[in-house]
């Protein structure tokens, strides 16, 4: 695993935040859902593809750091994957948890009305950040 510094972690939260902020102001005024990421990234494409394509490296640099839910469902679905060793559903499990989990994270940034919501979005990846610095083997970038 490749453990970004601090300092790192928050300037791509920063740039993620910008590129989120020109989707929110440039997007349609409509109420829109996305079903997944794949739906978001294909419309901000269409906004502007070079900030689509920044936000998309953003946030796979960043993933590592975003904070998960895991629902009882998702857990009783990934530990029966795991014990019949069914290795495709548990790729698919993980793909589609990992992209949901993204989506999440890129909900709550465009939702982040103040300075607090913000700062907390930025303490919870910095905790996350700094859990797996302590715990795992690491190289700062």
């Amino acid at each position: 695993m490749r453990i970004i510094s601090d300092r790192s972690l928050c300037c791509f939260l920063e740039d993620l935040r910008c590129g989120l902020d020109f989707y929110k102001q440039n997007a349609p005024k409509d109420d829109m859902i996305f079903m997944n990421i794949d739906g978001f990234f294909w419309h901000l494409d269409r906004i502007n593809p070079d900030i689509s394509a920044n936000t998309q490296e953003l946030l796979e640099t960043l993933s590592p750091f975003i904070p998960m839910i895991i629902s009882q469902d998702n857990l009783s679905r990934l530990m029966n994957a795991f014990e019949t060793d069914n290795t495709k559903e548990v790729l698919d499990l993980e793909y589609d948890y990992l992209n949901k989990s993204k989506l999440r994270f890129i909900n709550s940034i465009i939702l982040a009305d103040s300075f607090e919501d913000w700062e907390r979005i930025k303490s919870i990846c910095r905790t996350i950040r700094n859990y797996k610095s302590q715990t795992f083997n690491h190289t700062f970038v």
